[in-house]
């Protein structure tokens, strides 16, 4: 028969081997960061995400065409608290257009549930992103009036005038 002692360290060592194992099945299991060759359409998209997830402002604007990064400022990208949108999120880049000297992605979020009371596995959206050729390098825009990109929708938005004292 075991003693009370004894069955504590089996229990122990039982629980640290679980922990092991669930630790390297994570490790293993998480998919690996895609990479794209540098310059690239999609490393631009890639860079925009994960500024945007680091809440690198400056970082993001840099991805921006000069017309988008005009409206688009860091205090409005601060003021939209987009890096919420990326919590508990994959990227991924799902398709690329290319025509002449604009590009097309599509890339599709997948927002992760916390298996809720009713299993909620969370949800998935996909997004559009326009990339043009500006001094040899590719950077994302966006038309005036039209949003900007995912999740900055009304940073694009014209800069209101200050109102004038009366």
């Amino acid at each position: 028969m075991l003693n009370s002692g004894r069955l504590l360290a089996l229990f122990a060592v039982g629980a640290l081997i679980l922990l092991v194992a669930a630790i390297v099945t994570v490790l293993v299991v998480r998919p690996k960061e895609a990479t794209y060759p540098a310059g690239s359409p999609q490393a631009v998209v890639q860079r925009y995400f994960k500024a945007l997830n680091t809440r690198d402002y400056a970082g993001i604007r840099a991805t921006f065409s000069t017309s988008l990064a005009t409206n688009c400022t860091e205090g409005r990208i601060q003021a939209e608290r987009a890096e919420r949108a990326l919590e508990a999120s994959r990227v991924e880049i799902s398709n690329t257009r290319v025509t002449g000297e604009s590009v097309e992605i599509d890339v599709t979020i997948r927002h992760e549930g916390n298996g809720g009371l009713f299993g909620d596995n969370g949800y998935t959206n996909k997004e559009h992103y326009r990339l043009i050729r500006e001094q040899g390098e590719w950077r994302i825009t966006a038309e005036t009036g039209f949003g900007g990109p995912w999740p900055l929708y009304s940073c694009n938005q014209p800069i209101p005038a200050p109102a004038k004292p009366s």
